[in-house]
């Protein structure tokens, strides 16, 4: 046995003390040691019952009450007048009769008193065990009613056996202490071994001194009495009847009062939260409570509820910690004890419950359904899953604090129909998809990346350690599933403040690995969320020795866009951003000029430039589009030739980061925003006159000279553009 509660959720020993402080139950203590004292005086032998559904705390009262018999206190010796002896006889144990009976006799024998005169006595009581065991199935046993059926019985014994019994019962009322025969678990027996029990203590036990106390559940008894040839199938009220004639005086256990469970439940919840370090952010523990409260407490009546609740938490929390939320934790463990269908339906419907994976073309083809249809689908799914239809409502709702959609179902709302876009569930929580999985596995998937690694590896890298363990680890979840190693980052950024110089840097390294359809403007972002955590000050330093090649400033122009541009978060968040990127854009600004200037100066066409130059161009011309058009008028770019520089601005789109194309319809209105065309049209008049029209021009790869006759058939069209419009307005004017 245990010592305290929080030290036996895993255990079904009961406990050694009464956690009175939980569960109030020291006053049944009280209660049936005033009625031993009663009925000693009343009666030679009585028979008392401690009744309670299983896991109500019977063994543990019993505990309780053989510690106070045994080790009495001034208040219980002054109650009974006589001390007592406890000989504690669990049925269970025993398999067959022979060895039942002998079980049972010895069991009074052992507590008779140590002194030498009882030696007979105590041999008489083993004998009588071994005597009767022969008769364990003597049908004149079964069903006795009063003392007069018990004697004739009896009569039936041999002589030998008779003596012997009346010798006991002579030996026994001499006896100045009396005797607690305490049997447990009573409702564990078969229907066969039950009514063996019954006899012991009506019949062949009913000896002077000795007292019972028997532990069961009634409810499982009358089922056990109603497969007996004693009582009708169904007839339970036989069956009571019958346990009266048993049972003189019972003591009921009563269910834990609400202000009870809830007292363990926030204790337990709070031990499980100390002792697994899980963060609990402000108002989650109330929401907690607030989820017991509407539902999981109704079925924690019982202290052995609540163990196999808390135990199972105790079993595999330390495998998931702070990985998962505590809150949907909590209730998930619930429901896989107490409603393991639903537990197993949850499994089964993930792509519904979390919108992944898309509609089949079944489901496509399938007629819409009413709020009312999807809430009764629902509700069938869980009666199919064994939930009884007095509790389906209440699970419905508790599905729904997990999940958005079932949230939906539960309120008739029609999903088809609801305004705006609800906010997707936060890291940590069952229903955001990289997390639901954590819940089943009883820790993170090997495939997955645990949250820790990533809080660790920002933290090393933050501290100059780029090659730790965690890093690597990241950077090969990255490889493999980089929009997963991203959110993890982003979660793990959010909750650092501030962020480091090192940090933006080794984002730096991520971003030029990104895949640049995929992943890249994710790492940008993330960069913008690091950069906007930094110190101002710092953050203009990186940017100053970054922007010295052509990568770096292509890494900062995107993540200042990003600063500027991105309009996610409140208002405070928007302005911060906003407001560093409004520092450091004079120095990104200042950089393109330069290095652009020197790239001129190295480079005899703009078109020899490296990707991350041509890239590059775009956020300038979006950033500060007056600045560009002055480098390209000036003598700074002055030795590359006025058609490369054209060629050089042709819009491009790569599905694999490697082959660019041009295509018919890509933009070139920002010809006419950055250069003059006049000027434009007379130094490629003959070139501009024979290119070919952009609608004509078919979709290709982007080499050079390919953007070269983009550029022109551009300029041509924008040129006949402005022809026609003049020609419109002289025939419009007087």
């Amino acid at each position: 046995m245990v010592r305290s509660l929080e030290d036996s959720w895993l255990s079904d020993d009961p406990l050694e003390q009464l956690d009175d402080e939980l569960f109030g139950r020291s006053h049944l203590i009280d209660r049936a040691i005033d009625i031993l004292a009663r009925v000693r005086k009343q009666s030679t032998s009585t028979t008392v019952g401690l009744v309670g559904a299983w896991g109500s705390g019977k063994s543990s009262v019993l505990n309780g009450l053989a510690s106070r018999l045994r080790d009495p206190d001034a208040t219980t010796a002054g109650v009974l007048g006589h001390r007592w002896e406890v000989a504690e006889f669990n049925p269970w144990l025993f398999a067959g009769s022979t060895a039942l009976y002998r079980g049972f006799f010895t069991a009074i024998r052992n507590a008779l008193p140590k002194d030498d005169q009882w030696n007979d006595t105590k041999q008489t009581l083993v004998d009588i065990g071994y005597k009767l065991s022969p008769l364990a199935s003597a049908a004149g046993l079964v069903g006795i009613d009063g003392q007069g059926a018990a004697n004739a019985a009896l009569d039936s014994i041999a002589d030998d056996v008779v003596k012997t019994r009346d010798k006991v019962s002579a030996a026994l009322s001499k006896l100045n202490q009396p005797i607690l025969v305490v049997l447990d678990d009573l409702d564990r027996l078969t229907a066969e071994e039950l009514l063996l029990v019954f006899k012991l203590v009506r019949l062949a036990g009913r000896l002077p001194n000795v007292y019972y106390l028997l532990s069961y559940d009634e409810h499982t008894l009358v089922d056990l009495l109603s497969h007996t040839d004693l009582v009708a199938t169904d007839d339970r009220r036989r069956a009571l009847d019958y346990l009266e004639k048993i049972v003189q005086v019972r003591i009921d256990m009563p269910l834990l009062r609400q202000f009870e469970v809830d007292r363990a439940v926030d204790r337990a919840i709070r031990y499980m939260a100390a002792k697994y370090d899980v963060r609990l952010a402000p108002g989650a523990l109330q929401q907690i409570i607030d989820r017991f409260d509407a539902v999981l407490s109704k079925r924690l009546k019982s202290p052995r509820a609540l163990k196999r609740v808390f135990g199972q938490v105790d079993a595999f929390l330390g495998s998931v910690g702070n990985e998962v939320d505590f809150g949907d934790y909590l209730v998930l463990t619930w429901l896989r004890t107490m409603e393991p269908g639903v537990y197993l339906l949850l499994q089964q419907r993930r792509s519904e419950l979390l919108g992944v994976g898309g509609a089949t073309l079944r489901d496509m083809d399938a007629p819409s359904r009413t709020p009312e249809q999807r809430r009764d689908d629902w509700l069938k799914a869980l009666r199919s899953s064994h939930v009884a239809e007095d509790d389906a409502d209440d699970i419905l709702w508790l599905l729904g604090s997990l999940f958005d959609s079932i949230h939906r179902v539960y309120r008739l709302q029609d999903p088809e129909k609801s305004s705006g876009a609800r906010p997707a569930p936060a890291n940590g929580r069952i229903g955001h998809p990289e997390y639901f999985d954590r819940f089943f596995a009883f820790g993170v998937p090997a495939d997955d990346l645990p949250d820790a690694v990533t809080d660790t590896a920002l933290a090393d890298v933050g501290a100059g350690d780029a090659d730790s363990d965690a890093v690597l680890r990241v950077l090969q979840v990255f490889n493999e599933q980089p929009q997963l190693a991203l959110s993890k980052l982003h979660r793990s950024v959010g909750l650092i403040e501030p962020a480091s110089k090192e940090m933006f840097f080794w984002l730096r390294m991520l971003w030029m690995v990104a895949d640049r359809n995929v992943a890249r403007g994710r790492v940008e972002n993330l960069a913008a969320l690091v950069a906007a955590k930094m110190p101002v000050e710092q953050m203009q330093e990186s940017v100053r020795e970054l922007i010295t090649d052509d990568s770096g400033l292509n890494y900062v122009a995107a993540v200042e866009n990003s600063l500027s541009s991105d309009g996610y978060g409140s208002r405070e968040v928007i302005e911060q951003r906003n407001r560093l990127g409004e520092r450091i854009a004079p120095i990104l600004n200042a950089g393109y000029t330069k290095r652009y200037g020197e790239l001129a100066r190295t480079n005899s066409s703009p078109l020899d430039l490296s990707q991350y130059a041509f890239d590059t161009v775009w956020y300038w011309r979006h950033q500060d589009p007056d600045g560009l058009r002055q480098f390209l008028a000036s003598a700074a770019s002055g030795s590359w030739p006025l058609l490369d520089k054209l060629a050089w601005l042709v819009p491009t789109a790569s599905s694999d980061g490697e082959t660019y194309f041009v295509w018919k319809d890509s933009s070139f209105g920002h010809y006419r925003e950055l250069f003059d065309l006049g000027v434009v049209a007379q130094g490629l008049d003959e070139q501009i006159r024979e290119a070919q029209a952009v609608e004509d021009f078919p979709e290709m790869e982007a080499t050079s000279d390919v953007r070269r006759a983009w550029a022109l058939a551009a300029v041509k069209q924008l040129l006949d553009r402005d022809a026609a419009a003049r020609g419109t307005e002289e025939q419009t004017q007087p």
